[in-house]
């Protein structure tokens, strides 16, 4: 297992988060980086879906992007580039 740093944000695009999971591949670090995050926010489970697309519309967060490994203070990094 690979540890992944996933970057999404909310459907009106006003709201970012970052989640640091483990998973065998980009697609399963997606999907859990999802529903931990809905589950945050919404205080339950993400529904069942079979692709990342149906979930990412099911819930209304996005993926804008995946890195391998852990990145800590990502947010702060993306604040300072968008700021530029």
């Amino acid at each position: 297992m690979a540890t992944y740093t996933v970057i999404g944000f909310t459907k009106d695009g006003f709201d970012r988060f970052t989640n640091v999971t483990q998973a065998d591949d980009e697609q399963e670090a997606a999907t859990k980086a999802i529903q931990d995050e809905f589950i945050k926010r919404e205080y339950r489970r993400a529904p069942e879906t079979h692709t990342l697309a149906e979930l990412e519309n099911k819930t209304g967060l996005f993926i804008a992007g995946i890195l391998e490994g852990e990145h800590e203070n990502l947010n702060d990094t993306i604040d300072r580039h968008a700021d530029a």
